[in-house]
């Protein structure tokens, strides 16, 4: 038995240049494990479940689990030698796009637009959606929000840059899919790139799903960039918080506008117009960004340089259908719009993920508190006071619970 469990390994050998390890497949006659495709985390639970079964015959010991385990995960863990082509191919994909965002290499796409990008990274048809900046839904918004919105020296007052993009987490079991953790460490530097190391540094988070088409391009992405607004603080030295700084943002905004956006792109009379509607706007923050409000048009009037066409709507009165007020509960989720798949398709491998078949705790709640109930009643247990009210009022079958009991029947169903 020991003999067919450690044959399994020799199906590492389909981790190879051009499979995919998240199934185990092979084909092997010497082994008792032939032409079959194996769910490693199946194949594990399996070994588990018959090793404890032989330990208790007196057949194999728990110490020879262990090795059992440790030879497995040795043999076939994805290394730096024996990583397959597509895992590789990925990686590669990921950090050149991520390059592209240190300055100056981004310089060229914000000058040449669509026609810059290297070719192989994102495919004709790219979208995605980046929290909390909004969605894309075409090539060149897709590569404008990677490349064009990478800071420069420039553009900001600070002569912030990102001069240098770590991708320090990085998971592919599928050729189509992987996922990302990025730094993008932030820093003062001249026009040539080079870093002022005498003053502060900081970094900047993104994590991502990216999905790959059958040439290795990026068709699909889901991103979401943390602690923007903090990011924005350290990286530029002003604070958007500041409800001074906040009137003056109107200020600062109507002069590029008016600059930028002229003739056929016009928005506002004059910066006079200008400054009395956006001043009326709220200011909002960075890590709300998709928004009627003035910190999505500070993000997206540097866009006006790159499609005027395009862009000078959105930093406009209206908003132009980027910088408008969204439904927080439709917008963030409408993958199915988005993505047209179903949730738990697009970044997923192997078969699709399917939702629960009920909403909140189902029967498992009466039981809950059912047993609370009990170790209150036996003295186990002591409800605190919240906010001046016993917990007890507020849950079923407490003691002593004079409200906060089951709902109705068709209330307290909320999704």
């Amino acid at each position: 038995m020991t003999t067919s469990f450690r044959s399994t390994s020799q199906v590492r050998r389909c981790w190879g240049p051009g499979s995919a390890p998240h199934f185990l497949q092979g084909y092997n006659p010497s082994s008792p494990i032939t032409n079959i495709s194996v769910d490693m985390s199946l194949l594990r639970s399996l070994l588990y479940l018959s090793s404890v079964s032989l330990a208790s015959a007196g057949v194999l010991g728990v110490q020879d689990t262990n090795a059992l385990f440790a030879r497995h995960d040795d043999q076939c863990a994805v290394t730096k030698d024996n990583q397959p082509d597509w895992y590789l191919r990925n990686l590669k994909t990921v950090r050149d796009i991520y390059d592209l965002t240190v300055y100056p290499n981004q310089v060229p796409i914000i000058l040449g637009g669509g026609k810059a990008v290297p070719p192989g990274l994102f495919a004709p048809d790219a979208i995605g959606r980046v929290s909390p900046v909004g969605e894309f839904d075409n090539f060149e918004d897709s590569i404008e929000y990677f490349f064009a919105l990478a800071p420069t020296p420039f553009t900001n007052p600070a002569g912030t840059a990102f001069y240098d993009a770590q991708v320090v987490n990085f998971v592919s079991s599928c050729p189509s899919v992987a996922s990302s953790l990025v730094y993008f460490r932030t820093g003062t530097v001249d026009m040539l790139g080079n870093l002022n190391e005498s003053l502060p540094t900081t970094t900047l988070s993104q994590v991502s799903f990216w999905h790959f088409n059958d040439k290795g391009e990026v068709d699909k992405y889901q991103s979401w960039i943390p602690n923007l607004q903090a990011w924005t603080k350290a990286s530029s030295g002003i604070d958007y918080t500041n409800k001074q700084v906040q009137d003056a943002v109107a200020g600062g905004l109507c002069p590029v506008i008016q600059q930028r956006c002229q003739g056929k792109d016009l928005q506002f009379k004059d910066e006079q117009d200008c400054t009395k509607q956006l001043g009326a706007k709220p200011f909002g923050n960075f890590d709300e960004a998709w928004g009627d409000n003035l910190a999505c048009r500070t993000i997206h009037v540097i866009l006006t340089m790159v499609r005027p066409d395009i862009h000078c709507a959105h930093v406009g009165p209206t908003g132009g259908g980027k910088c408008i007020d969204i439904d927080y509960s439709v917008d963030y989720f409408d993958d199915a719009d988005l993505f047209k798949e179903g949730e738990g398709t697009t970044f997923t491998c192997g078969p699709d993920l399917q939702p629960d078949d009920h909403v909140g705790a189902g029967p498992g709640a009466a039981k809950i508190f059912a047993d609370l109930a009990k170790q209150v009643a036996e003295g186990k247990l002591q409800i605190p006071t919240i906010g001046g009210m016993s917990g007890a009022v507020q849950m079923p079958g407490m003691p002593g619970a004079t409200r906060g009991q089951t709902p109705p029947k068709g209330q307290g169903q909320g999704r």
